[in-house]
């Protein structure tokens, strides 16, 4: 699908549509004067993010007296609570998710155990494809927590066996923390393990089962779904981005991870050329074959076929010009190719003489999603789809969003779970700064 990037302000038909009582523009706006907008010169405004929050909420907008709640979760948090309370009795996912992670670190409620399970139970329970999306489903490692604490005894007594059978039923959905749980019988997701006291970082996965005691419809069940790379979140430093790339960043702004070309895309481009100059040895002796020569005399002007028999190397170098051109083509293409995710937005910036640049806020993103060949499920790479607003289908204008085809990138279920992450959490709190609303979920 042929993509623009899209001309008008969407801020502005956010807008007007929150103005004639549309309660997803509310919940949008409060979220983008909740947390500012860089690329729309859109500073924080907490006052204008409570007025549409409010606007939502009154009309009893679950999304709405969510967002509410984290706009009061820094100065009073009994309200905000409160407010959480309200939403997970009305079986609001997310509210069901933060309220249940909140009582099980202790963080602006008395630790409770028993509540945190209990929380997490229905929220993993009600947390299925069909209510928030295959991809969303996909990548959210949270899912999980209940089933923790199953294996681990938190907040009820140990049961294993319901806790296997918890996640292979995740598992068999498409979650990919629960598939990596299921297959290893080890907890490596460190933002999971941190809720649960565990340091994965500094001291390696933790050992929850034996993997080697599942039975086989558990083993059937991880058999057919794609590898699962976790690797730690790198450390990227801003020197190693393009010049005109640091240009582009807020000096507060980090870095959460960049989308690297995998290394089969190297592999393929040399092999390419490789093709190309075997090719060329195969046309060069069959033109030197008797029985190919006299075709060649016989269809081909005299001058011709003499000037090709004067130089049999010919097919060689032509063929071989053109593989280094493909290698060149490619390898520019993935030198000058940066895809980078901060913790405010989404950047893809490709050119080499004509530069361009596309950056998104997460608000902006309606989803992101994931195709892998087979071969990319075992290596673990894969194109990365993003739905947002920020740009516009030639197709169909009148939608107000587009699909963007990122190249293949390696780990890309850890990209676009990020995306999801961040898209789906109104507030992130900033280093050293006290006066910041928490991040839903925890810091990471």
């Amino acid at each position: 699908m042929s993509t623009d990037i899209q001309k008008s302000n969407p801020l502005q038909d956010l807008q007007q549509r929150a103005d004639q009582g549309d309660l997803a523009a509310c919940a949008k706006l409060g979220h983008i004067y909740a947390v500012g907008d860089h690329g729309l010169g859109i500073d924080q405004n907490h006052a204008l993010s409570v007025q549409y929050y409010e606007k939502g909420a009154q009309a009893g907008d679950l999304p709405c007296m969510y967002g509410l709640a984290g706009s009061y979760l820094p100065t009073q948090p009994d309200k905000a609570i409160a407010m959480l309370e309200t939403c997970a009795q009305s079986k609001h996912i997310w509210s069901l998710a933060t309220l249940g992670d909140f009582y099980l670190r202790g963080r602006h409620v008395p630790q409770d155990f028993n509540k945190a399970f209990q929380l997490l139970q229905e929220y993993t329970t009600l947390c299925r494809p069909e209510k928030v999306g295959q991809n969303t489903f996909k990548v959210r490692w949270d899912l999980v927590l209940y089933p923790l604490c199953l294996l681990l005894g938190v907040g009820c007594q140990k049961d294993e066996k319901t806790a296997l059978t918890v996640l292979t039923d995740l598992t068999n959905q498409g979650n990919l923390s629960a598939a990596d749980i299921l297959h290893t019988g080890k907890l490596n997701d460190w933002m999971a393990a941190k809720r649960f006291n565990f340091d994965t970082k500094a001291q390696g996965p933790v050992t929850l089962f034996n993997s080697a005691g599942q039975d086989q419809t558990q083993a059937n069940a991880f058999s057919n779904k794609p590898r699962v790379h976790n690797p730690q979140y790198e450390v990227i430093n801003k020197e190693h981005l393009s010049r005109f790339l640091q240009r582009s960043l807020i000096p507060d702004e980090p870095i959460l991870m960049r989308g690297h070309f995998p290394r089969i895309y190297t592999v393929d481009t040399f092999l390419r050329l490789i093709f190309f100059l075997l090719l060329g040895r195969w046309a060069e002796h069959m033109m030197t074959t008797p029985a190919i020569t006299d075709i060649l005399n016989a269809d081909m002007p005299y001058q011709a076929y003499l000037w090709l028999y004067q130089h049999p190397q010919l097919p060689v170098l032509i063929l071989g010009a053109y593989g280094t051109f493909i290698v060149l083509q490619r390898m520019i293409k993935k030198w000058t190719t940066e895809i980078v995710l901060t913790d405010r937005r989404f950047i893809y910036k490709h050119g080499l003489f004509s530069i361009e640049m596309i950056q998104m806020n997460f608000w902006q993103i309606e989803h992101s999603d994931v195709t892998q060949s087979m071969l990319g499920g075992w290596l673990d790479y894969g194109n990365v789809h993003i739905q947002s607003y920020a740009v516009q289908s030639q197709e169909d204008p009148s939608s107000g969003k587009g699909m963007l085809l990122l190249p293949a990138i390696s780990h890309p279920f850890l990209f676009s779970r990020l995306i999801e992450d961040n898209r789906r959490l109104p507030y992130k709190s900033r280093p050293g700064d006290p006066t910041a609303v928490p991040m839903w979920g925890g810091q990471r």
